[in-house]
C-alpha cells in the first residue's frame, strides 16, 4: 500500500520527484539492498455441501524477499527483488521475481520513464502491497493454453511479466495523471511461445478534494498464446475507483471490477468480477484495520471471498498481522450445484531491514 508520495517516488523511476540522480551505487556510502523477513501460522477448515472435510494448523518456516535498486547513472537505474521461500522437503530455495533497467526522467517534466526486462504491471491495486494476505481473485484469474491436458502457458495479471514498459506521472493533468503502455510476453515471466507481444494501458486521475485524493482509473489487456494446440486469444478490462473521507483523512475506500475474455478455438470463456475494500488508520504509523470483499464469475462457477484483520507496527520495521479469510465457491451443475467453503486465521511477522 503506497501513500501519495510513494507512488510519485515509484512513477519517477524510484527517484525523489523532480529530481535527476546521477551517483553509480558503486560510488554510494551505502549498500543498496533491503530485506524483509516474515513467518506465519495459520489454521484452515474446509467444508463440502455443509460436511465438514478437513482442518490443519500449519507453521510456515521464514521466507525472505529481498530487495535491491539504485542509481547507475544520469537517468538510468534498476531494481530487483528476490524470494527465498522454504522448499519442499527441507531447506530453500530462491527466485528472480523481478529484474529490470530503468531509464528515468526521458522528457523535461520528469513525466517518462522507461523500463527494460521483467516486471509486474501497474495495477490499480499491486499483489505485493497489499495488506491482506487474500488474494485479489479477479487478478489472479489466469489464461491458459493446455498441450496434452497439461498447461503449456498461463497469464494472470497477479504475476510479473517480461517486456518493455513506458510509464510516469503529470502532475500538470488536473492533480495527476498517472499512466502506463507496456508490450510484454503475456506468459508470467516464463518463455514466450509466440512472436505476439501483448499490450498493457493503465490510466488513473487524481482529484484533490477538500485536502483528500480521489482517483479513478481503468485499464486494458489485450493478448495471444499460441501453443503447440491450442491458441487463446484474451483481454482485460476493468476500472477502478478509490476515495478517502473527507473529514479525518483516515478511511480509505477502493472499487475494482473486471472482466475477461478467452477465446480458445471456436470456444469461448468469460469471467467478471471485482473487489471493495477499506483500510482504516486507527493509530496513525501504529495500527491499521483492513477489509475486503471479492467476488468473481466464471462460467457455472461463482466465488465469493471476504478477508478482515489488524496490522501493529511494534516498530517502524517490524509488525504482527491478524487476518481472517472467509471463501465460498458454488458450481452449478444442471439441476444439482456443489459447494465449498474454507475458512483461515492467520498471525504474520515481518522484519524489514
Amino acid at each position: 500500500m503506497l501513500n501519495e508520495f510513494g507512488r510519485r517516488f515509484q512513477s519517477n523511476g524510484y527517484q525523489l520527484p523532480g529530481t535527476v540522480e546521477s551517483t553509480p551505487i558503486w560510488m554510494s556510502n551505502q549498500l543498496p539492498f533491503a530485506a524483509m523477513l516474515h513467518s506465519s501460522f495459520s489454521w484452515m477448515r474446509e467444508d463440502e455441501d455443509g460436511e465438514h472435510k478437513s482442518s490443519k494448523f500449519t507453521f510456515a518456516r521464514t521466507g525472505a524477499d529481498i530487495f535491491t535498486a539504485g542509481t547507475l547513472g544520469k537517468h538510468l537505474s534498476y531494481f530487483a527483488a528476490v524470494v527465498v521461500d522454504p522448499a519442499e522437503g527441507g531447506g530453500y530455495e530462491a527466485a528472480v521475481e523481478v529484474a529490470h533497467v530503468i531509464y528515468n526522467n526521458i522528457l523535461p517534466m520528469s513525466n517518462l520513464n522507461l523500463r527494460f526486462g521483467s516486471f509486474r504491471l501497474d495495477l490499480p491495486y499491486p499483489v505485493n502491497l497489499a495488506l491482506s494476505e487474500a488474494g485479489y481473485l479477479v487478478y489472479e484469474y489466469a489464461s491458459e493454453v493446455e498441450s496434452e491436458g497439461q498447461v503449456e502457458a498461463e497469464f494472470s495479471l497477479a504475476e510479473p511479466q517480461l517486456g518493455i514498459s513506458a510509464y510516469g506521472f503529470l502532475p500538470q493533468v488536473l492533480d495527476g495523471l498517472r499512466y502506463e503502455i507496456a508490450l510484454v510476453n503475456g506468459t508470467n515471466v516464463n518463455e514466450d511461445i509466440d512472436n505476439t507481444p501483448d499490450v498493457y494501458v493503465r490510466i488513473n486521475q487524481s482529484v484533490w478534494v477538500n485536502n483528500a485524493p480521489f482517483r479513478v482509473g481503468f485499464l486494458f489487456y489485450n493478448g495471444k498464446m499460441k501453443g503447440t494446440e491450442q491458441e487463446d486469444k484474451f483481454n482485460r478490462f476493468g476500472f477502478d475507483v478509490e476515495a478517502y473521507d473527507l473529514w479525518t483523512k483516515k478511511v480509505n475506500v477502493y472499487f475494482q471490477y473486471l472482466t475477461a475474455t478467452d477465446k480458445i478455438g471456436e470456444e469461448e470463456k468469460k469471467m467478471n468480477g471485482g473487489f471493495i475494500g477499506a483500510n482504516i488508520f486507527i493509530l496513525p504509523e501504529k495500527l491499521v484495520g483492513f477489509t475486503r470483499y471479492d467476488f468473481i464469475k466464471v462460467g457455472s462457477e461463482n466465488t465469493d471471498q471476504i478477508s478482515i484483520g489488524l496490522r501493529y507496527h511494534l516498530a517502524p520495521n517490524i509488525f504482527l498481522t491478524g487476518e481472517y479469510m472467509w471463501m465460498k465457491m458454488k458450481t452449478e451443475m444442471g439441476m444439482k450445484s456443489m459447494e465449498m467453503r474454507s475458512q483461515m486465521v492467520m498471525l504474520m511477522t515481518h522484519f524489514l531491514f
